[in-house]
This record gives structure tokens, sequence and C-alpha cells, in this order.
């Protein structure tokens, strides 16, 4: 357990000093309403919509920033969009349960539509299929990703929001005291939903299949200098 742990971080730690995090996805997918049962977790790009609904969901794991976050920033690079309009986007904490941090990536890729999914593999409708829900409290589950229940309130909502393809986006995160909560409990995975509130069209951005990982960029408070 200790090798696996020590794998990801080495695969998800960007850049870290005293004072700064880059932090990037430890795994990455979307989930959609009309295909409740299938997987995205392999899918070089990530997919933000209004209709149908939609998740895409970043999971970072924070174990890596050593001292209290002070400000957090979510760094991600669009792909290509079809559509013509700008796009509202929100950024939330999904709630804090050991079931929904462990949810299960996945290998599907299947452009938009996903493969249907294997055991232990994150859908619309589990956190890990076939039997693992995803859940508004520890054992009280919901049925979709989509259930209001299952997120906190907003770290970010982003209005008519730019979406050039190959020109990074920066969108700051408030409410930095839940992500330390999170960074120093017994399970450091952040799990941010990203999602459409308006804007006709697909909106894609690269996921860490793609070798151009979303992030994180956290500025973390220096610890004072232990005198001699």
């Amino acid at each position: 357990m200790k090798t696996e742990i020590a794998l990801m971080l080495a695969t998800t730690v960007f850049a870290c000093s005293a004072t700064e995090c880059v932090v990037k996805a430890a795994k990455d997918t979307f989930a959609r309403s009309n295909d409740l049962h299938r997987n995205s977790g392999a899918n070089p790009r990530l997919l933000i919509l209004q209709q149908p609904i939609c998740r895409t969901l970043i999971g970072f794991d924070l174990s890596s920033a050593t001292n209290e976050i002070l400000s957090a920033e979510l760094q991600f690079l669009p792909a290509e969009t079809v559509g013509r309009y700008g796009l509202d986007l929100t950024v939330s904490p999904m709630v804090q349960t050991p079931n929904n941090a462990a949810w299960g990536e996945g290998r599907g890729n299947l452009v938009a539509k996903g493969h249907p999914a294997q055991k232990g593999e994150a859908t619309m409708s589990k956190s890990a299929s076939f039997d693992v829900p995803w859940e508004a409290a520890p054992g009280k589950t919901v049925a979709v990703l989509s259930d209001s229940k299952l997120w906190l309130p907003p770290l970010a909502q982003a209005k008519n929001l730019a979406w050039t393809e190959g020109e990074w986006v920066t969108v700051p995160l408030k409410n930095t005291a839940l992500l330390e909560t999170i960074r120093t409990s017994e399970i450091p995975m952040l799990t941010l939903g990203l999602w459409g509130t308006s804007g006709r069209g697909f909106y894609y951005l690269y996921a860490k299949e793609s070798g151009h990982s979303p992030k994180l960029v956290l500025q973390l408070k220096e610890e004072p200098k232990k005198q001699e």
C-alpha cells in the first residue's frame, strides 16, 4: 500500500516548495445523464455541457501540500469547442465520504459516450460499479452524480468563460478552509465537479491522459524559521 501511495504522489505532484505546491490530477473522468452506466476514465479529453446533464470529475491528492493552504487556483487547458456561445462554468467540491473519495477512474474511452462500465469504474450512477453508490453523507446514497445533495457550495462560478483551444484557463477557488480541512483529513482526496449552467455546445478540456493534466496551484503558509 505504501508503494502505491508513493507512486501516486510521484505522478501527481508537479512541483512543491514551502510556499507553493502545484498538484496534477490524480484521476479524472466525466459522466452523462443519458449514459448512466458508462465510463470515460481513459478519455484524453473531459466534457462540459449543459444538456444532456454532464459532470466532469477531477480528483486531486492534497497530501503533498505540507503547509497550510492560503489560496488555490484550478488550471486547465481547453481543447476543441463545438458551439459559439460563452460558457457559464460551475466548480463545486463533492461531499467528502470514503465511498465518494475512492471513486474509480476507469478505462472507458469512446468519444463522448464512454464504454459500458466495468467493475470498480465510476459512472453517473455509481462511485464504483456495480455496487458502490454516490453518497450525500456516509450511508445516505444518491441515485446520480447530478443530485444537488452530493455537492457542497461552489468554489467558483465563472460567467461567459472564454474557451480558446490551447490557452490555459485559471479559475481562482474560494473557501480554502475547506481545502485545508480535506488536506489534513485521513482521506486527503479533493474531488471537484465541473459543469456548465449555460452555453450551447460541447466544451472539451484536456484530461491527464493527454499529457496536459488539469492542476491545482496552491499557495502555502510558510512555516516560521526555527531560531538557532
